[in-house]
Order: C-alpha cells, then sequence, then structure tokens
C-alpha cells in the first residue's frame, strides 16, 4: 500500500499499485508525483520505485499545465527615468528645469497608459512630482525677490 501527495498538496492514501497504475494511464500521476511505501519515511517521485516503471512509459511524458499566463516582459521607459533626474536637479540648482522635467514626465506616463508593458509609470509619476514641487518652490523664491524689492523701497 502506498501513499500519495497529489497536486494539490493533499495526502492520499493508503492506495494500491493497481490503482496508482490506472491513475498512471488516466494521467492523475506522473514520474514526478511523491509517493510513500507504507511502513517507510520520506517521500520519493514516482520514477523510483521500479514496478511503476512499465506504467509510466506507457503513460508518455508528463503533461504540463500551466496555471495561468507570464505576464510580459516590461520595457524601460528612459523618459520616466530622465523626467525623475531632471526634476531633482532642478530642486537642487536650476529650477528652470523643472518645466523640462514636468514635461517629460507627462510624456512618460502617456506611454505608460497607452502601452501596459511598459514600465516606468511610478517614476513618471515621481518626477512629475519632483518637479511641480520645484516649479512651487521657483514661484516662492520669485514671489519672496519681489517682495523683497517692494519692501526695500518702501524704507528707502
Amino acid at each position: 500500500m502506498y501513499r500519495i501527495i497529489g497536486a494539490d498538496q493533499r495526502e492520499y492514501g493508503p492506495v494500491s499499485a493497481d490503482q496508482i497504475r490506472a491513475w498512471i494511464l488516466q494521467a492523475r500521476l506522473n514520474a514526478r508525483s511523491l509517493v510513500q511505501l507504507e511502513g517507510t519515511i520520506g517521500w520519493k517521485p514516482l520514477s523510483d520505485f521500479t514496478e511503476f516503471a512499465p506504467a509510466l512509459a506507457q503513460a508518455g511524458p508528463a503533461t504540463v499545465y500551466a496555471t495561468g499566463s507570464l505576464p510580459a516582459p516590461q520595457q524601460d521607459n528612459g523618459m520616466a527615468m530622465a523626467s525623475l533626474v531632471v526634476g531633482c536637479i532642478s530642486l537642487v540648482c536650476c529650477q528652470p528645469l523643472a518645466l523640462v522635467s514636468l514635461i517629460l514626465g507627462i510624456l512618460a506616463l502617456s506611454k505608460t497608459n497607452a502601452d501596459p508593458n511598459r514600465g516606468g509609470r511610478g517614476l513618471a509619476i515621481a518626477g512629475i512630482a519632483v518637479s511641480a514641487l520645484s516649479l512651487v518652490l521657483l514661484g516662492l523664491l520669485a514671489a519672496f525677490g519681489a517682495f523683497r524689492e517692494i519692501f526695500e523701497k518702501i524704507i528707502r
């Protein structure tokens, strides 16, 4: 008598050798199915049991069923990366570059929306956010400079 671990990871048995042969021919078991002979310790692939070799040979190669479709590999989106990098540079030294970063980010985001296999959606959003922050800082600095000039004229 044997015990079997099914494809659903449940343990079945005890079952007879004749039942195992029938399951092999029905393609319910294959050479990789795990089996344990009653009274022994440890699980072995069915192909290790010589008494089932003729049934396995008669059944042919094991059929592999896909459990789902594989996702398509994502393409890089260099425009999204450029948007983020230029946005970070605009935060540090050159705020007018924020406009370039904003345009790159919007274009990259529209590409990711049009093509689901294109990666970089998060990078595009981050580039847009960083460039928007840089533009806000540019506006604040401009407003502060204008306010400073007005204040200096009033004091004189």
